[in-house]
């Protein structure tokens, strides 16, 4: 079965990941709750794929957004410590499994390696 999850398909134990050019970049790694909310929290996060999901990171822990398809996105996020932990759904379509992610930032492109190393990459806007 396979799962599509941002720019990363999961196929059973196997992760195809899509990075492009943005994997050469040179990430700075975000290691603090603090610092995750000062350079993502309440903007506009932009996955790198075709159509676009738009997410929103408030800093009282709740995740909002828009899928591509035009499902609505409700969820929450905590940090663990050393990344972000999250878990929702995109209402009438699925629950998301909840999971961890350690976040970098390059510019305006974050970057969520996921605990099973998978990648995903985001663009931050305002």
């Amino acid at each position: 079965m396979l799962k599509k999850f941002g720019q990363v398909v999961l196929a059973g134990a196997f992760a195809i990941i899509l990075p492009g050019s943005l994997a050469a970049q040179n990430y700075k790694l975000i290691t603090s709750k603090a610092e995750f909310i000062s350079l993502m929290s309440n903007r506009t996060i932009t996955d790198h794929k075709g159509g676009g999901s738009k997410d929103i990171y408030h800093d009282d822990g709740r995740m909002t957004g828009d899928h591509d398809d035009g499902k609505k996105f409700v969820g929450n996020w905590t940090w663990d410590g050393t990344g972000i932990c999250i878990s929702g759904e995109i209402i009438g379509k699925w629950k998301i499994d909840p999971g961890c992610a350690e976040v970098s930032v390059s510019g305006s492109t974050a970057k969520l390696t996921w605990r099973d190393f998978a990648e995903e990459y985001f663009t931050i806007g305002n």
